[in-house]
Order: structure tokens, then C-alpha cells, then sequence
């Protein structure tokens, strides 16, 4: 594997919600820690380049994979409504995690998630459970380093520490226990992994007739050309 090099935008993770066909979205506040075990590792992990399309009522914009990239990043001459717009293209990385002891959201009888009268999800308890964590290069720099240092994220579980807010923002990811070497999934955890989503939809572009279809552009300026690859867990050659 190489290490990420070319991107330097953060972007910030979205916060647990009900959208996303109830994908439940890894997040941190300053100041929190989490102990959390990857699901994907080496190549496996999942990224894009991507642009921020705003969606009105919705506090983030949606991320959509630009079309002018191939499968390592490098710009292909596809046409891409994005890039036509002028909109900025950022680095997106994603990848599932089982999130330790966190919040349970309450459900109703027919399974779905509970809100109270201000439309904020309902918690009652902790359980393991599967999140998405969606984010910028510097995070994705950090796991790459965790990868080959622990020889794969999968490899055990670790903690998760966030400081800072916005742009300003530093996670730290070290193992959960310093001591414990290479753990193999539990069976419960082998179950949660099977529930696991695919995150392949999120970083694949759209049909270039459909790019628009789920919001309106947000007004940015045209990113820089982007002339090297960039992949977080490419194999070595």
C-alpha cells in the first residue's frame, strides 16, 4: 500500500440519522472517544472523488461522486455535471465499523426508528452496532497508517478519540488495547458484519441524465486539477 498523497480537504462526518435507508452514520463530538472495530481493510476500503450537491431543508450537502475519475482517481474526460458547474470535487473516504456500546435507537412495533416531537431520534440503551464512517483525507491518511502498522484494520478493535470542530477538527486512532495483539471477530460480531451495507453505491457516479435528480448544486469554486493518483489502500505493485 501507498501512502495518500495529493488531497488535503477535510471534510466533516455526518451525524447519526435516520436517512440513508436507516444507515446509522459514525460521528463524534469534541471531546468524545469511541471504541470502534473496522469492518474493510487494504483495498477493500472504499473512496471517491466527489462533489457537494446542497439539498434544500438538509443541514449537509449530499456527496456525489464526480464521473470525470477512473478507479484510481485520475481524471478520464467523462463527462460530469459537477465539473460543469464548477463545483469543487473533494476526497471521500468510507468504510464500516462496529461501533462499541453505542447508543440503542428505539424502535416501534413495525421497526422503525423513533423520533421525539422535535423530529431527534429516541436512544434507549447501548448495543454494538453497525455504522458508516464517512470522511475527509486526513482520516483516511490516519487509517491507512493504522492498516499497515497493525497489518489491517480488521485486526482488532480500537479507540477512537475526537478534538476540535469543523475544519479544525483531529480524531486520534489507536488500539483499544495496546496489549492485546490481533483479536479475530467474535461470533456476534461475525453477525453484525454480515448486516453490513455496501458501500460501493456511495462512491460509484451516477448516470450523467440522473447526477441532478436528489438535489441542486451548491455554489463553489472549480477544484484544481488533479494530476496523480490518489488511493488510501492501493496494493503495492
Amino acid at each position: 500500500m501507498e501512502a495518500v498523497r495529493g488531497a488535503v480537504q477535510d471534510i466533516q462526518t455526518r451525524k447519526n440519522s435516520g436517512g440513508g435507508g436507516n444507515d446509522r452514520w459514525f460521528s463524534l463530538k469534541d471531546g468524545q472517544t469511541a471504541v470502534v472495530r473496522f469492518l474493510e481493510q487494504d483495498d477493500e476500503v472504499k473512496w471517491a472523488w466527489v462533489h457537494d450537491v446542497e439539498e434544500p431543508g438538509k443541514q449537509y450537502p449530499r456527496k456525489v461522486p464526480c464521473r470525470d475519475q477512473d478507479e484510481n482517481g485520475q481524471r478520464n474526460g467523462e463527462a460530469c455535471p459537477g465539473c460543469e458547474k464548477g463545483l469543487k470535487r473533494k476526497f471521500m473516504g468510507t468504510i464500516n465499523v462496529i461501533r462499541r456500546d453505542a447508543p440503542k435507537i428505539k424502535v416501534n412495533e413495525k421497526g422503525d426508528w423513533v423520533r421525539d416531537s422535535g423530529n431527534n431520534l429516541v436512544f434507549e440503551g447501548t448495543e454494538d452496532q453497525v455504522q458508516v464512517w464517512t470522511s475527509g483525507i486526513t482520516v483516511f491518511d490516519e487509517l491507512q497508517g493504522k492498516d499497515v502498522t497493525y497489518k489491517g484494520l480488521r485486526s482488532r478493535d480500537f479507540r477512537v478519540s475526537r478534538r476540535g470542530t469543523g475544519l479544525d477538527t483531529k480524531y486520534t486512532i489507536e488500539p483499544a488495547d495496546p496489549d492485546a495483539g490481533p483479536v479475530p471477530l467474535s461470533a456476534s460480531d461475525k453477525a453484525l458484519e454480515a448486516e453490513k451495507p455496501d458501500l460501493t453505491e456511495k462512491v460509484t457516479p451516477p448516470p450523467y441524465d440522473a447526477w441532478w435528480d436528489e438535489g441542486k448544486p451548491s455554489q463553489q469554486q472549480a477544484a484544481p486539477e488533479i494530476t496523480e493518483a490518489v488511493s488510501p489502500f492501493m496494493r503495492r505493485s
